[in-house]
């Protein structure tokens, strides 16, 4: 499947797919649960709709999305567009050197990095303006941004709201849950993808 992607004078189409033996490992595990499979939605997105919202549209911007975790902290580097590089990032235990090397790296190529959105278990524990000037790119934590883009999604996964929904720990899942409300015909299970399918989407 695809979407599109809009800012001003210039449209993106980001294509996804997955391998037909992945897809069906999915529906196998799924079938055992007693579950069906309704949709695939790639990782990339959902965190990409995680920030989706504080993008300007008048200004093209370099992100990094970071998940810091206690073991396997990594990122995925992105524009206002989209996923702009489908390699995954790994940072380690000790995220703030790595990620200080990889945005001094992307830099050098001419990716000059405007913001790190931070997630993870472990970006409770930062302090944003430390943080900002350790890696040398302002940082946006995760949870900020839910409270000010994305309450009204958080009150549809939990009417109760004495009830906390840990969204750092279930960030994709979150963001996953946004994308197919957002985009309810999108889903990898679809059987082919065409020109005229392309073409009536534009």
């Amino acid at each position: 499947d695809f979407i599109i992607t809009r800012q001003e004078q210039e449209n993106v189409v980001l294509f996804y797919a997955i391998k037909k033996e992945a897809y069906l490992e999915y529906q196998q595990v799924c079938k055992l649960l007693q579950l069906k499979l309704i949709k695939i939605i790639p990782e990339t997105l959902a965190y990409y709709k995680l920030f989706e919202k504080t993008l300007r549209k008048d200004k093209k911007e370099k992100i990094i999305y970071a998940v810091n975790r206690p073991e396997n902290s990594f990122g995925y580097l992105y524009d206002s567009l989209g996923l702009l590089d489908g390699s995954r990032y790994m940072f380690g235990e000790d995220i703030k050197p790595t990620i200080k090397k990889k945005i001094a790296d992307l830099n050098k190529e001419d990716a000059k990095i405007n913001r790190l959105i931070l997630s993870g278990s472990e970006s409770k524990k930062v302090r944003q303006d430390l943080f900002t000037k350790d890696v040398g790119a302002w940082t946006n934590p995760l949870e900020k941004i839910v409270d000010n883009f994305y309450q009204d999604y958080l009150k549809l996964i939990i009417a109760n709201s004495t009830t906390l929904f840990p969204v750092l720990d279930y960030d994709v899942c979150f963001g996953a849950f946004i994308f197919a409300l957002e985009n309810k015909d999108f889903s990898l299970t679809k059987a082919g993808l065409t020109a005229t399918n392309i073409s009536k989407a534009n």
